[in-house]
């Protein structure tokens, strides 16, 4: 919330320069639970226990914002400004289309506003409750392949326990309200006294028409696409559909990353892992018991642990199957 933004071209440069350059925060949380029965004042009740809950950060593989690059006129990065048929917010409590607009039908003549027109359209409203919303996308995760394989890789080390493995991204939609006190009070403390208190429930309905949206404005950061490529072959032309990663496949990042996944899934690590080194190489049992890069792995290791305990847990080492539900 900066008042400056009420000014339609600091709105633009802002969007322009910052929010559609920066890419969003996707990441795999991998996290790994079992349930367990407890006796409380002589009755048993059913808790969840967390064993393990990994994040991986995935923004240092998405594209870099820009013209196509690749020499196919493709690119991992586009924006895309609504057009007078998407139907979105359009300055309104609603979504809606442009007036006399259905669908792919155009039957009206209403201007097609670019980014720029937008902003001016969003500082000109005279509405003092309104949100401008920069919406910023990463498709192109083979979100199954991931979670295929890490789930096989947990379950080598015989944990019996649940497993759930999801693509959340952080700052996907960033919102800039209009500087008004009832904005300021509602990304403040002070909106968790409506929670506590039920206000909510009166306020929330009223918010709702009261304030206008706006999301005409999408950016695109692709893990991966798809593009045609011409081949010459034997007796004429072949168009074949060709796979491009923006950084690195989703094999690939696994590959990397599977060692690191493995260790702090052993040592049932809470929190992001992201940073953690990734060229540690996973130890072989040799036949008098010892492993082989045995230095590396336990340096990976003994950090892992100290870290847990620093956080009031003690390091995990699993015996034949660990994290069953238990009753």
């Amino acid at each position: 919330m900066d008042e400056r933004l009420d000014d339609p071209l600091n709105l633009f440069y802002y969007v322009q320069n910052y929010l559609q350059v920066v890419p969003p925060n996707p990441g795999v949380r991998i996290v790994g639970y079992h349930y367990q029965t407890v006796r409380r004042q002589n009755k048993k009740e059913t808790e969840r226990v967390t064993d393990f809950n990994i994040m991986l950060r995935l923004q240092a593989y998405l594209p870099k914002a820009g013209p196509p690059r690749d020499g196919q006129g493709k690119t991992g990065w586009d924006t895309h400004v609504a057009g007078n048929s998407d139907k979105v917010y359009r300055g309104s409590w609603r979504p809606t289309r442009a007036a006399g607009y259905q669908r792919s039908i155009e039957v009206g003549d209403a201007p097609q506003h670019d980014l720029e027109g937008w902003c001016r359209n969003y500082c000109a409203s005279k509405s003092k409750l309104k949100i401008f919303r920069v919406t910023r996308n990463v498709p192109g995760i083979d979100q199954d392949f991931i979670r295929q394989h890490i789930e096989h890789l947990i379950r080598s080390t015989h944990y019996r326990g649940h497993i759930t493995i999801t693509f959340p991204i952080d700052e996907k939609h960033v919102d800039l309200y209009s500087p008004h006190w009832i904005n300021r009070w509602r990304i403040s403390w002070i909106r968790f006294i409506f929670y506590f208190t039920f206000l909510w429930i009166i306020t929330w309905p009223i918010l709702f028409f009261m304030t206008k949206y706006w999301t005409v404005y999408q950016v695109t950061f692709r893990f991966s696409w798809w593009y045609k490529q011409r081949q010459e072959v034997e007796g004429g032309t072949m168009i074949r559909d060709v796979k491009r990663w923006a950084v690195i496949s989703e094999k690939t990042w696994f590959e990397k990353h599977k060692a690191l996944i493995r260790s702090l899934v052993l040592n049932k690590f809470q929190g992001d892992a992201t940073h953690m080194p990734t060229d540690v190489q996973v130890a072989e049992r040799s036949r008098d018991g010892r492993s082989a890069n045995m230095d590396a792995v336990n340096l990976l290791q003994h950090s892992v642990d100290a870290l847990n305990m620093l956080q009031g847990r003690a390091p995990r080492i699993p015996n034949e199957g660990w994290g069953a539900d238990s009753s």
